[in-house]
């Protein structure tokens, strides 16, 4: 059976609901790396000082698949483990979130808090509005003004996107495109220069499609 296609989320999303007096507060978030993920956690913890627990999971895939959740005190497999299951199934990928209780003094027992981390996220989740990812490859692309004058308004024919760009005695390019748009992106640079434009492979990556 085929992978599902890969997605992430098109923005930031929060959800919240109320299970026997505990309040659960949601957030979905699209990242870039581990770093970002990681932030978001601490951030919450920032702006909850007082919530009983602060839920965490996160899935990345740039370039290679990752992925890490943290329970934060709630019995193991109840909390931050589901989470992490739910961006599985979805095949969610460059995606953080982190779900805050704040404890309404009745116990859940381990399904009612499954049921109401899953919830929370899902909501969230879903207020983040997840698109389809493909496969991109990070080039670096140094040719001279006129050549880059020429060719940079043809750019969206190869599903060429503009990340960095600087302009000293030469013009280099980071761009991120289909992994099929390369030949035929280095073919005309090589025209337009007389061969003197370099394009380099510094990578793989996901973005949408």
């Amino acid at each position: 059976m085929p992978e599902a296609p890969r997605r992430t989320l098109s923005r930031e999303g929060t959800y919240q609901i109320e299970v026997k007096g505990s309040r659960f507060l949601a957030i979905a978030r699209p990242v870039a790396d581990e770093a970002e993920a990681r932030a978001l956690h601490a951030e919450q913890r920032r702006e909850h000082p007082q919530a009983r627990h602060h839920v965490w999971a996160a899935r990345l895939a740039n370039p290679e698949l990752w992925q890490s959740y943290d329970e934060d005190g709630e019995p193991a497999g109840t909390a931050g483990r589901p989470i992490l299951t739910l961006l599985e199934r979805s095949n969610l990928v460059q995606v953080a979130v982190v779900v805050v209780r704040y404890f309404g003094g009745i116990l859940l027992g381990a399904g009612g808090l499954v049921r109401a981390y899953t919830q929370s996220a899902q909501g969230a989740l879903a207020a983040a509005q997840p698109v389809e990812v493909r496969p991109l490859v990070r080039v670096r692309v140094t040719c001279d003004h006129a050549t880059a004058a020429r060719v940079e308004a043809r750019l969206p024919e190869w599903g060429a996107r503009l990340v960095e760009a600087a302009y000293g005695v030469e013009v280099t390019w980071e761009l991120e495109l289909p992994p099929e748009g390369v030949e035929p992106l280095s073919a005309v640079l090589q025209e337009q220069s007389r061969g003197t434009a370099r394009v380099e492979l510094l990578g793989e990556t996901w973005g949408t499609a």
